[in-house]
């Protein structure tokens, strides 16, 4: 299999220029049936538009019978192909030549298989194809020689079929259609489907499970060839004018493993033992399918990649890594298995036509647990991403989300992310994942960064086909402006992100950061708490993990995150702390919040006695709602307790009796959005038409050495996540009045 890649820096165009100019090739060298061969032979041109305008063919044999009739003994070509034109699905197979709109006739001569195309209703021969069949001296050998050249004859069908690999610009994008596109769908109504690459970490370890020593993007590269060539779904070039959204990935995790070896230089016997260190690659890719309205998931898929020793082991091991993503997807939306063939010319995937025709961009701060190794903080590496973008002036920068053609949002999670986001869907429409090596002196981090910084701007351009002349960090690194929607803003909504448990020291009060931090928002007064994120400006997402409080400020239209502030709560120990240091917490994070809506001396401080908070009354008013599939960053728990979360949620959803599950996301107000993220299992409640987080809950799994104990962990871990839906969903909606009096008669109280 001949293949094209994309290095780090190259110009795209003109990877597509020799990407066409080979698959070119790749259709001349088809044997074509000379005039000899046949009385009349339509050009090439014709012959694309003819199959891709066809929706249904008939089979059959040189006699003209039709194939489906034919026992495998008797017409093993014609059965075979007939086969995979059914696994195919891009055509209805139509029972008798009057019905079809193509006739394709399927021939047997000694060594050689022959496909012929006709016009059905003049019989004129439209094309001709010839695949040789290898001998064998075995009767199966031979039957699956005969398999192999069909399955070639239908790859170059495919081929001509499928448009080719180019950006698609927006007037050429049929507008979508109002209603939902289910599922289940066949034949010619094929789901339109967007393509996302999240970001991939082929850059660090293209050594171990990729397809070749080289492969910055080949991953995506080959999953989008392979979903192309599928023919199972309609490839656009815009989120905003598809059914799915088609998340794609490729990661490498590392695990670090220990074993007794031999130790150098032992003399006795048995040798003396030593314990040694070495790590284990777990290459593998990832699918993650999203509605595009509600981005609920409908699927998230993990396929390993056998990690080969020789070049053809890792070709053919990533190859069926690919294919099997496309087989979980198709069986999950409703397909019927396709019979795959990996391109023998692998094209540059498209890149979406809006990263190239923007102007402005708006710079995201996503913030995140930071990196390692003496790297910047995120906060600093948010200035000087700024500043290098400035310096280099590809796109003008946008100072808020209003204006900006495409979001550019970084985040820090041991490496640095960057998110090239719509802002009308907020779908990612490209990622990229670049990693920092850990050094120990901190000015050679600092380089590291650097040097970083300046190669993912260089891959932008690229990416964007716009040059990039030699750039440097600026050597005087301002603070990036705060986006002055914040200072501008006159509502808020507060969503509650999730809570991990953290209790005062004897254990007998547990804390809510959502609770206190919604009172003290409301005593500083400065915005007006909004009940439902579209009834406000902005929407403060506030969560609590470990022994810091994280709180997001996001744009409202966009969901795009315009800050993020993080505090530390002094004292925790074993989930517990002072009941003073968590609200000296609550204050320092109102107050950092009150400095960047331009109000620095405002004084804050948390209300006395029992704060209790509403619940959002878009989830006590709403009564649809859509079950998203679990998303897991490790595959660990799905593989010991496959479908536990999912199932555990829907029991729990039919058990609360006030809320009624719908078949499709378009359906619903409500969208419940279970996962996992390493050793904590998550339940998300989002409002189905903002996309926005309303609720959230958190529970931890507790760690166990041996796999039974980890699954029942797991499972308890769930458990406990419905018990706190179940508290929830039993909690009475109080006014502000209530809560208000409620709160001065504890103060009261405490006071005497």
């Amino acid at each position: 299999m001949s293949e094209i890649v994309k290095p780090r820096i190259v110009n795209p165009r003109t990877f597509g220029v020799i990407a066409a100019f080979i698959f070119a090739l790749t259709l001349v060298s088809v044997p074509v049936a000379s005039a000899q061969d046949t009385a009349q032979t339509a050009p090439p041109g014709p012959l694309a538009a003819r199959l891709n305008g066809a929706k249904s063919v008939f089979i059959s044999n040189a006699k003209g019978e039709n194939t489906a009739n034919e026992k495998p003994r008797n017409d093993q070509a014609g059965t075979d192909f007939y086969a995979a034109m059914e696994s195919w699905n891009r055509y209805r197979l139509a029972s008798a030549a009057t019905e079809a709109d193509l006739l394709m006739q399927i021939d047997m001569d000694k060594s050689q298989v022959r496909l012929t195309i006709l016009d059905p209703n003049t019989r004129t021969v439209l094309a001709s194809f010839v695949e040789p069949v290898l001998g064998g001296f075995l009767i199966s050998t031979r039957e699956k020689n005969i398999k192999q050249s069909i399955s070639t004859l239908v790859a170059d069908l495919r081929r001509l079929t499928i448009e080719r690999a180019a950006p698609l610009p927006p007037a050429a994008i049929p507008a979508r259609a109002t209603t939902a596109i289910t599922a289940h769908v066949s034949g010619d109504q094929r789901p339109r489907v967007f393509i996302s690459n999240i970001g991939s970490d082929d850059v660090q370890f293209s050594g171990i499970g990729m397809a070749s020593a080289y492969g910055w993007g080949q991953g995506f590269n080959k999953f989008y060839a392979a979903v192309q060539n599928s023919g199972q779904y309609e490839l656009v070039g815009s989120p905003a004018d598809a059914a799915f959204v088609f998340e794609m990935s490729y990661t490498d995790p590392v695990e670090t493993a220990t074993r007794s070896q031999s130790k150098p230089g032992s003399d006795t016997y048995p040798p003396e033992q030593e314990e040694v260190e070495y790590t284990i690659d777990h290459p593998q890719v990832r699918l993650v399918i999203r509605d595009s309205g509600t981005l609920a998931v409908q699927g998230a898929f993990t396929e390993l990649i056998k990690v080969g020793k020789k070049q053809a082991d890792r070709d053919r091991a990533f190859s069926a890594a690919i294919n099997a993503l496309v087989d979980d997807a198709s069986i999950r939306l409703g397909h019927p298995p396709a019979t795959h063939f990996m391109p023998r010319v692998i094209n540059v995937a498209p890149t979406p036509a809006q990263i190239q025709s923007a102007k402005m961009v708006f710079i995201a701060n996503a913030g995140g647990s930071g990196m390692f190794g003496g790297t910047p903080s995120i906060d600093q590496a948010y200035n000087e991403f700024y500043a290098v973008m400035q310096s280099w002036g590809g796109y003008q920068l946008s100072p808020t989300t209003a204006g900006a053609d495409l979001i550019f949002e970084i985040s820090a999670n041991s490496g640095f992310h960057l998110a090239i986001l719509d802002p009308q869907t907020n779908v990612t429409l490209w990622g990229f994942t670049s990693e920092v090596k850990i050094v120990i002196l901190k000015s050679n981090a600092q380089k590291n960064f650097d040097r970083m910084l300046v190669a993912l701007v260089e891959d932008i351009g690229s990416l964007a086909d716009r040059p990039v002349a030699a750039i440097s960090i600026p050597q005087d690194i301002k603070a990036a402006p705060i986006p002055p929607q914040i200072a501008s803003a006159k509502t808020v909504f507060i969503a509650n992100g999730g809570e991990e448990t953290l209790t005062d020291i004897k254990g007998t009060t547990t804390y809510r950061a959502y609770s206190d931090f919604y009172a003290t928002m409301k005593t500083w007064g400065r915005y007006e708490l909004a009940p439902t994120p579209s009834q406000a400006d902005l929407v403060l997402q506030i969560s609590l993990t470990g022994a810091n409080i994280h709180l997001a400020i996001l744009d409202s239209k966009t969901q795009a995150s315009l800050w993020e502030l993080k505090q530390n709560i002094h004292g925790v120990f074993r989930h517990t702390v002072q009941h003073d240091d968590f609200d000296k917490a609550i204050a320092a994070l109102v107050k950092s919040t009150a400095k960047l809506a331009g109000q620095p001396a405002a004084e804050i401080s948390v209300p006395a006695g029992l704060n209790t908070a509403p619940v959002p009354s878009k989830i006590s008013d709403s009564r649809k709602i859509f079950l998203s599939r679990p998303v897991n960053d490790s595959d660990f728990f799905e593989q010991q307790a496959p479908d536990q979360f999912y199932s555990q949620c829907s029991t729990a959803m039919k058990s609360l009796g006030k809320y009624q599950p719908t078949t499709t996301p378009a359906e619903a107000d409500l969208i419940f959005e279970p996962s996992v993220y390493g050793n904590r299992v998550r339940l998300t409640i989002r409002d189905a038409k903002t996309r926005h987080v309303l609720w959230a809950f958190t529970q931890p799994v507790k760690i166990a050495f041996l796999n039974s104990n980890a699954k029942k962990n797991y499972i308890a871990a769930i458990g406990l996540l419905m018990d706190d839906l179940h508290r929830m969903a039993a909690l009475n909606v109080e006014s502000s009045g209530d809560i208000t009096a409620k709160r001065e008669k504890a103060a009261t109280a405490q006071q005497k």
